[in-house]
């Protein structure tokens, strides 16, 4: 059996822009917080540019969003614990959140564990993710003189392309649809590069790698030829999912019902569905952390 731990007032799942802003609220009120990830939720580095968040006029870039993030850590001296969490569930004493090494129980939790990616699902995905030819989210070294396809339509394709087009590299992106779900601001910018090709009503059936050859098999819409696009690495951005994998089966339940559970609170993109931004994840945090002052504040009374 694991080791038990006296925890703190809250503990937090996840170390975003979401759980990283309900610790600072937290933590200002006077309460004792821990951090539970297994790793910092890097997510964020995928933007190619943040510009919604009005402290920041010229935008900030995910790498120098990150920077920010950390100085938040290390000024308000955040407990961070490194662990996965397997397992969320609650009994009549409160939650109870297991990791491989140990359990923790605390009278408040908030899951702040952002999304996951959406999966192609299709044959030689694995073996190209295994091989290191296939990511979900951008390395923190961009590739250098690399043919990429990017798949994708949407906002999270065309950052994506944006932050992989530098360093000499060529980006085809291949989309599903004959048109793009992302904002005509980013659009425009990608436009505007002629090294990112825009290949539309493609769909793609399968991956190759032979021979240290990669290669993305695509149908074209009213087609019956099979088109095979060569590349180097494969970034696929085709949607997220809440990471919630997590959950006790009667809490997923009641989070895929969106019914509410007192002292369980969920923010940032975990809980924001297609509206995940990070301005508004922040303010989920600063939120929660407000609401759970509140309430701690009255029952101390």
């Amino acid at each position: 059996m694991p080791n038990h731990i006296d925890p703190p007032q809250v503990i937090i799942i996840g170390s975003g822009p979401a759980g990283i802003s309900a610790a600072v609220q937290l933590i200002r009120a006077g309460i004792s917080v821990m951090v539970i990830a297994k790793k910092m939720d890097e997510t964020y580095l995928n933007a190619n540019l943040i510009e919604n968040i009005i402290t920041f006029p010229e935008g900030i870039s995910g790498q120098e969003f990150h920077k920010v993030l950390q100085q938040c850590i290390r000024k308000f001296n955040i407990p961070i614990f490194n662990e996965e969490v397997i397992l969320l569930q609650q009994d009549d004493a409160g939650f109870y959140l297991r990791t491989k090494q140990l359990t923790f129980q605390a009278p408040y939790v908030v899951v702040a564990t952002g999304t996951k990616p959406k999966l192609l699902s299709i044959p030689g995905e694995d073996l190209a993710f295994s091989e290191s030819r296939l990511f979900y989210n951008i390395p923190p070294t961009n590739p250098v003189e690399k043919a990429i396809v990017v798949m994708g339509s949407g906002d999270a394709a065309y950052d994506y392309a944006l932050n992989l087009h530098q360093n000499g590299n060529k980006i085809t992106m291949i989309q599903r649809t004959d048109r793009s779900y992302a904002l005509s601001l980013l659009q425009t910018r990608v436009s505007r590069l002629s090294n990112i090709e825009i290949l539309r009503s493609c769909k793609v059936s399968h991956i190759t790698f032979q021979d240290q050859k990669l290669s993305v098999h695509c149908q074209v819409e009213q087609s019956s030829s099979e088109l095979p696009i060569p590349c180097d690495l494969i970034f696929v951005a085709i949607g997220r999912e809440p990471n919630t994998s997590f959950l006790e089966k009667s809490l997923q339940k009641r989070f895929n019902a969106n019914q509410s559970i007192e002292n369980l609170y969920y923010g940032g993109d975990v809980a924001n569905g297609k509206y995940r931004q990070i301005a508004l994840a922040m303010g989920d945090g600063v939120r929660i952390g407000m609401e759970i002052s509140e309430k701690i504040s009255r029952r101390e009374k």
